[in-house]
């Protein structure tokens, strides 16, 4: 055997038997998120859950308080999902369900298509499910209301992504179209969440608080 092809069998044996550092093999490959890593948590790090009922506050609490519902424009039922103004309010709670596994409790994760509602309905409306709505000469971007408001509905589902250091966008998507982040401008009322259409809105990273744990949850230092 020659020392050409001695040479060359050596490079290969090593070649397939030694150890290279993860940095060096993975350099190329991107890694992906983990399962744990796309469960939507609230904020003392617990998974959030179908069968919960939850506070959504902004996060750190720097800009108004807790989801509430008000009165707008000339209507007579608050169907309108307003923030807020002050950083006290805890808002009412909401449920979100997974579209795809009503009946199941598995963890909410990030990306999978979700209804939203508050756990309280006014007597005058139809439901207390979240609804992106419009309606022409009223407000200049579809805005965020509960079921019997009459206006223009469109149709579609709700998902979260992560947003900073610990909170969430609230996305919503059209069922034949892309998604957009709730934002919140200004009324009279409190901070309506708006679809966000024109891009001026204030981006609303949200963190999701327990409804047995808003006390604790105040004197956090996570918020």
């Amino acid at each position: 055997m020659n020392l050409t092809l001695v040479t060359t069998l050596c490079f290969l044996l090593f070649s397939f038997t030694t150890y290279f550092p993860l940095p060096f093999v993975s350099s190329s490959f991107p890694s992906s998120p983990t399962d744990a890593d796309l469960i939507v948590k609230d904020i003392h790090g617990n998974p959030v859950v179908p069968s919960g009922r939850y506070f959504i506050w902004p996060e750190f609490l720097v800009s108004g308080g807790g989801f509430r519902l008000g009165e707008t424009e000339n209507s007579t039922c608050p169907f309108t999902v307003l923030q807020d103004y002050s950083n006290l309010g805890h808002g009412l709670p909401v449920k979100l369900t997974p579209q795809n596994q009503p009946s199941s409790d598995d963890p909410i994760t990030r990306g999978l298509h979700l209804d939203i509602a508050f756990d309280y309905k006014p007597d005058c409306a139809e439901s207390s499910k979240w609804l992106m709505v419009e309606a022409e000469n009223e407000f200049p971007t579809p805005w965020l209301a509960i079921d019997g408001t009459g206006k223009n509905v469109h149709d579609g589902w709700f998902e979260l992504t992560r947003y900073k250091r610990s909170g969430y966008l609230i996305f919503f998507c059209y069922k034949n179209d892309g998604c957009i982040y709730l934002s919140r401008k200004n009324d009279k009322n409190g901070m309506r969440l708006v679809y966000e259409t024109d891009g001026d809105g204030d981006a609303l990273g949200a963190v999701f608080v327990k409804d047995d744990d808003a006390a604790r949850a105040r004197i956090s230092s996570v918020v």
